[in-house]
This record gives C-alpha cells, sequence and structure tokens, in this order.
C-alpha cells in the first residue's frame, strides 16, 4: 500500500474523512471566485486551478478578507502537495494553518490539519502525521463533525 494511501486509512479510522477541497462550496459568504477555481480544481485537475488559487490569496491577503485568504492558501498548499511539490505545500500550508486560526475557522484549521498530516505521511513523517490527524480530530469532535 503506498504512503498515501495508508495515509487517507489513517484519516478515515481517526474519523477525518475530508480529504479533498471542499471549503468554497460548503461555506456561505466566501466568494463565487473560490467556489469556480474549486469546480476547476475537481474537474480539470490541480494544475488548472493553481494559478487562480494563487492569485486569489494574494488579494484576499491584500484586502484584508482573513477566511477567503486562509481558504485560498489552503487550496495552494494542498494543489502543491498533490503535485509532489513537498517543501512548498510544507511552507504554504503551515501559512494557511496560521491564517484559518487568526480567522478563526476552526473547521478550516481542522482541514489544513489533516492535509499537513497526509503531507507529513508522504515525507516519512510518521509522528508528525499522527499529530496533525489528533488535533485536526480533536477539533472535529469539537465542532461535532465525527
Amino acid at each position: 500500500m503506498s504512503a498515501l494511501a495508508v495515509g487517507v486509512v489513517l484519516a478515515l479510522l481517526l474519523g477525518i474523512t475530508d480529504v479533498s477541497a471542499d471549503d468554497a462550496a460548503t461555506k456561505p459568504g466566501l466568494p463565487a471566485e473560490l467556489q469556480a477555481a474549486e469546480q476547476v480544481y475537481r474537474q480539470e485537475g490541480p494544475e488548472a486551478a493553481q494559478a487562480e488559487f494563487k492569485r486569489m490569496a494574494e488579494v484576499y491577503q491584500t484586502s484584508g478578507e482573513a477566511r477567503a485568504a486562509a481558504t485560498a492558501v489552503r487550496f495552494v498548499g494542498e494543489i502543491h502537495w498533490r503535485l509532489g511539490e513537498y517543501d512548498a505545500a510544507q511552507r504554504v500550508l503551515n501559512q494557511a494553518l496560521e491564517l484559518a486560526v487568526a480567522a478563526q475557522d476552526a473547521e478550516l484549521e481542522a482541514k489544513v490539519l489533516n492535509v499537513l498530516g497526509l503531507l507529513r505521511w508522504d515525507l516519512g513523517e510518521y509522528d508528525a502525521a499522527l499529530i496533525s490527524f489528533d488535533r485536526a480530530g480533536k477539533i472535529a469532535d469539537e465542532l461535532g463533525d465525527r
């Protein structure tokens, strides 16, 4: 079984079922362009959506739209992870985590932690991955998402 498959199985066992990006479609109040970019991401793949998410991340950070910025940055980090760009993924996902905490968006924080866990698993950092999954799971429990 691949490291990704093992990470996904662990996430599922821990009750963290959201591995894919779905923030824009399920969060009211987020800009429609995030929803459109998410559709491109889901239908055409990460490469097709990467530039648009990067553009939105810059725009939302500059304009002070905290939740939208955190969401866009999370997508950028997840795309880096899916493309195997692990150093960039780690850097961007840590930034997304900081933004999610600053935006006081616990659901997004849990989603970022989950992707960080999968990234760390892929890197062979199993203890760090489990810590990320555990933190995500505790947040999910607090939110009643498990």
